[in-house]
């Protein structure tokens, strides 16, 4: 359906996006640039690896369940999860994910 969907408007659609991009980088172009990349970079990239990182853990501990992971360990490797791994990740990796980037 997306493909059909976008069938005439893909020039157009390209067209804007790569103008957007364009505009979005051409501060970086400056005498200034160099500065300007340095703080997006430090703004963007630390608190979007910290941000993944603890919906990595919430995601896998409290809405996948750690039952589950489990489960898929089981599976995989006939033992068991150990219990000191079921409640590193429900409960102290998210803990120190945050800590470590406040």
């Amino acid at each position: 359906m997306f493909p059909k969907m976008l069938n005439n408007r893909r020039i157009p659609l390209l067209t804007v996006v790569s103008v957007v991009m364009f505009l979005a980088g051409l501060p970086l172009a400056t005498q200034a640039g160099v500065y300007m990349f340095l703080l997006v970079d430090w703004y963007t990239g630390t608190w979007s690896v910290m941000l993944i990182g603890m919906a990595k853990c919430i995601m896998f501990a409290w809405i996948y369940g750690t039952h589950r992971i489990d489960r898929d360990v089981r599976l995989m490797l006939n033992r068991p999860l150990p219990a000191i791994i079921r409640l590193t990740t429900a409960f102290i990796m998210p803990v120190f994910s945050h800590e470590s980037k406040v």
